[in-house]
């Protein structure tokens, strides 16, 4: 099997590398030093310029491989930026490409793919990650509307997302495979509450926060699909792509720091010779290679 790009996705890479390099990496760094205002503004600012790179539409389209090309670049000049992007286009508005009806994705899809429209994915509670089966934020039918209950955690985009995708349960007793549906919500929607940007160890770029909702009132236009019960299925293709992103995310942050550690080990010199050529730092860049 041949595992070399071929040369469009050479082509590819190159021109997102150079992107990357001249619009995001510059302030890359002040992401983790200035205020979540600043920093909301700026991702917001680095979601418009991906846009119009066209980077966003190529996260919802099918080809992975150059997708995964485009990742490592992103995620090499700004791993924040990364989370952020990721978030919106394929947490977001892959799910509404893929399941959305007409009418959803005319109205989500063309800001997303702008970088104008912010998205988020609401799955993770306080006491439920990977094991959905633990999630309590509730969906009832009430006449004609949804009410939302509950709770969600470490939402990335929350503090500056447009609407999020929020996975609740709608029939417990018909198990995951038939009792989940994801729901649309807005920005400013009744009942949603958006707490304050978390701290964080790194990634400060892409803010965090809990979600709650109280009896937050949704119709049937708000549910994915508009078609209750199938929040199991799509959240675990969706997943795929999301892993692989992520994948190729940590490709891309090992190759940053594979280069800054080689540029540094043939610029710093001890005992008149670059710590490159002394074996024990020469055998560590050699083994990350």
């Amino acid at each position: 099997m041949n595992f070399e790009l071929n040369e469009i996705q050479k082509k590819l890479q190159k021109t997102m590398a150079a992107f990357f390099h001249n619009d995001i990496l510059p302030g890359a760094a002040a992401l983790d030093t200035c205020s979540k205002e600043q920093v909301a503004a700026a991702m917001r600012d680095n979601l418009k310029k991906l846009g119009a790179a066209g980077y966003l539409n190529l996260l919802l389209e099918d080809d992975l491989i150059s997708q995964c090309v485009a990742c490592e670049e992103a995620a090499r000049a700004c791993p924040a930026t990364f989370v952020s992007a990721m978030s919106s286009a394929t947490a977001f508005g892959l799910p509404v490409k893929r399941f959305g009806t007409p009418a959803q994705q005319a109205k989500y899809l063309p800001g997303v793919i702008r970088g104008n429209f912010i998205g988020g994915l609401a799955c993770t509670e306080a006491d439920a990650g990977s094991d959905l089966a633990g999630i309590r934020t509730t969906a009832d039918r009430k006449g004609s509307h949804w009410n939302l209950n509950g709770s969600k955690y470490l939402v990335t985009n929350a503090p500056i997302a447009d609407a999020l995708l929020v996975l609740a349960w709608t029939d417990r007793a018909a198990g995951l495979d038939k009792g989940m549906t994801f729901f649309i919500v807005e920005k400013g929607a009744r009942g949603l509450t958006v707490g304050e940007p978390m701290e964080t160890m790194g990634l400060r770029g892409a803010l965090i926060s809990e979600v709650t909702f109280t009896d937050c009132e949704l119709g049937d236009d708000a549910v994915l699909g508009q078609e209750a019960g199938r929040g199991y299925a799509q959240f675990l293709q969706v997943m795929e792509v999301v892993k692989l992103a992520l994948s190729a995310m940590s490709v891309g942050l090992g190759m940053a720091c594979m280069e800054d550690s080689t540029a540094y080990a043939k610029a710093r010199k001890a005992f008149g010779k670059p710590i490159g050529l002394f074996e024990g730092v020469g055998a560590k860049l050699a083994t990350m290679f």
